[in-house]
């Protein structure tokens, strides 16, 4: 049986990210691996003839659609489309939004249904039904509609990651995606899942707002058994590879865990590598580690300088002496470091901002990244913002789209933009001297 996987995603990273998901690779892995074919459709836009040629291609039984909750717009008139275009095949939502917000997605059309939590483990079985009309409403996870009520079987407890097919990159055309960036991002792969912690940022990919359906993802790590032997693979079918990524910020969160995949990295991979973390998470040993190992570069999600809004707003526990730590053991190293910086929070001053800019030129990153902030839907900041009417209208945002802004009174739109523009000349031009009064 061919399953349709669709992954709607925000228009391309200018600054060279890939969209890639590995949650889409495992999908199509364990379809794979339960004897069906999967084929991946990852798009940017609501084009109707690109979904047609999509479902096309397979013999249109089953579209999964994988929900972010800022893609959830896109996602859910892509699933209208199909439930009423083709009737014959069964659309499933999937993914963080569809876990918080089931009946957001099952009100799209009739005939739609919601697979919650992290539910790849659940597709092979999800096929065989399918394909031979067999009964998946015992389906943990699953959400469906009868009559005019919605039902919700609870969330059964999820395998470990060690006990899961590695993504696939061939179907997810994963390399042809990263072409021209293998000089600056390499591959990338993934450490952990779940959320380290449930502060107002992370709390979104499972909201618990609604009990009976929503659920926080415990968190998982990769063995390093696991992580070596994808990067082995990784190697083998692209020889040019240069160097990996770790791009999930909360891979390093266990020190003791972080020391034993740099030694197996170090022994059994031997290649160079960056990382992207939060800083509270790189301690002496880690760093220790991490020069031994082979990384190069890191990249350090500070997000602003001002320690109120770290503290009380996004409900980050990490001190500006320890990130001057962290600024001092990367020289020392030889670790090069980029800040990834965000303005535009809640609450934020100008003389915040200020802070950033400032606690920036006192760490003397090799480069800083800044974007604007945008709240991810479902958390408690995103619900105040909400309330307020601080949003603007993009639905399709992501965390580098200028257009995507809170509209708050202590701060303005354009005077926003400013420092965005001009930030890093800001950080490393020369020193303004104060005027005097």
């Amino acid at each position: 049986m061919r399953i349709l996987i669709v992954n709607p995603v925000a228009r391309p990273d200018p600054r060279g990210f890939s969209a890639w998901s590995a949650e889409i690779g495992m999908y199509a892995a364990t379809i794979k691996a339960a004897g069906h074919e999967a084929t991946v459709l990852t798009t940017s836009l609501y084009k109707e003839k690109e979904l047609r040629d999509a479902i096309h291609a397979t013999d249109g039984k089953c579209v999964i659609i994988y929900t972010r909750s800022r893609q959830a717009d896109q996602a859910r008139a892509i699933g209208a489309f199909f439930a009423l275009q083709y009737p014959e095949a069964t659309v499933f939502f999937t993914g963080p939004h569809a876990s918080a917000w089931p009946a957001d997605c099952l009100n799209v059309a009739q005939g739609v249904y919601a697979l919650r939590g992290f539910a790849e483990h659940l597709l092979g079985k999800l096929c065989d039904a399918l394909e031979t009309r067999g009964d998946f409403f015992g389906l943990p996870g699953l959400s469906f509609p009868v009559m005019n009520r919605f039902y919700h079987n609870p969330i059964g407890e999820p395998p470990e990651l060690s006990e899961r097919p590695l993504p696939d990159r061939e179907v997810t055309a994963y390399f042809e995606g990263i072409e021209g960036l293998e000089d600056s991002i390499g591959a990338e792969l993934e450490l952990s899942r779940g959320e380290y912690n449930t502060s107002d940022r992370t709390q979104a990919a499972f909201d618990m707002s609604a009990p009976q359906t929503g659920v926080i993802a415990p968190y998982q790590h990769r063995t390093c058994a696991q992580v070596v032997s994808e990067a082995n693979a990784l190697r083998e079918s692209n020889p040019e590879l240069k160097f990996i990524g770790f791009r999930d910020e909360h891979g390093f969160a266990d020190a003791a865990w972080a020391v034993e995949l740099c030694e197996a990295w170090r022994d059994e991979v031997g290649m160079p590598f960056w990382l992207v973390s939060r800083p509270e998470y790189l301690k002496e040993a880690v760093f220790e580690a991490l020069a031994d190992a082979g990384c190069f570069r890191i990249f350090v999600t500070m997000e602003s300088g001002a320690d109120h809004v770290r503290r009380r707003v996004i409900g980050r526990h990490v001190s500006d002496s320890h990130l001057m730590y962290l600024a001092r053991a990367c020289r020392r190293f030889r670790i090069a470091m980029i800040t990834v910086n965000e303005m535009g929070f809640p609450g934020e001053t100008e003389d915040m901002i200020q802070q950033t800019v400032e606690l920036n030129r006192r760490m003397r990153p090799d480069w800083s990244l800044v974007s604007v902030f945008h709240p991810e839907p479902g958390s408690a900041i995103y619900q105040r913002c909400e309330s307020k009417q601080w949003l603007s209208k993009s639905s399709y945002g992501v965390f580098y789209d200028p257009d995507v802004i809170v509209e708050q009174p202590w701060i303005r739109p354009k005077k926003l933009d400013t420092y965005l523009r001009n930030f890093n000349e800001e950080v490393f031009g020369p020193a303004k001297v104060p005027a005097r009064r």
